[in-house]
């Protein structure tokens, strides 16, 4: 199991924010936490080298499509390993775009 890491309360405040809207402007997450753009730029950018921040992501309303009960859900894999577990969600579940 991988060990667990901590960040700081104003990471998680970044965090927060863009978990909610990821494309919310660097001056507004500056303003609710109270620091300059460029810290929050240096902060993000840092988070994404530890690899807390992988990517954003789209989320549609796949109700639209016809999914009774769409679910996203993310998972971390160990490398090599995306194959079969793409193959185990196909298996089992009405999985499109593979």
């Amino acid at each position: 199991m991988t060990e667990m890491k901590e960040i700081d309360a104003l990471d998680g405040k970044i965090l927060r924010i863009l978990m909610k809207d990821s494309r919310k402007k660097i001056t507004h997450i500056a303003d609710a936490c109270k620091i300059s753009s460029t810290a929050v730029i240096k902060r993000i950018k840092r988070l994404k080298q530890r690899h807390v921040i992988i990517n954003s992501a789209l989320n549609m309303n796949m109700a639209y499509f016809g999914y009774s009960y769409p679910v996203l859900i993310g998972v971390n894999l160990d490398y090599g390993c995306e194959q079969k577990i793409i193959e185990l969600i196909k298996d089992h579940t009405k999985v499109g775009g593979y």
